[in-house]
């Protein structure tokens, strides 16, 4: 913004009339295991994390780091809630299912399927 362009022009070396690239560098974007993001969701480079199964409303402009299990919607997008209690939460990240083979999902399907029971979820997993 503070530039008198804003053209890449300018700025991205692609164009071979700068030697290099010179915007500032930025952090990568973390996207967890199984996190869902809506449709047309703008995510800011003050966010550097979309946590382990969370969820992100379509239209969102996600403009902070989003926790693990979190519902966020809007704009800025801002926290509804969190999917499952935390000691639920914490339970699903220490088993990692997300890291079993497809031969060891294929067995849950009809688990993965339904409303999610803890009780179920300690017995398959």
């Amino acid at each position: 913004m503070e530039r008198l362009s804003m053209h890449s022009f300018f700025y991205d070396d692609r164009f071979g009339f700068v030697d290099k690239h010179n915007l500032k560098p930025h952090s990568p974007l973390f996207i967890g295991h199984d996190a869902w993001v809506g449709s047309n969701v703008v995510i800011t480079p003050n966010c550097a994390r979309i946590g382990i199964g969370a969820v992100v409303g379509a239209g969102s402009v996600v403009t902070k780091d989003v926790p693990d299990f979190a519902i966020v919607a809007g704009n800025p997008a801002k926290m509804i809630r969190t999917r499952f209690p935390e000691d639920v939460c914490e339970m699903i990240k220490e088993r990692k299912w997300w890291e079993l083979s497809i031969g060891e999902m294929v067995p849950l399907i009809g688990f993965m399927n339904k409303p999610f029971d803890v009780r179920e979820y300690t017995k398959n997993f």
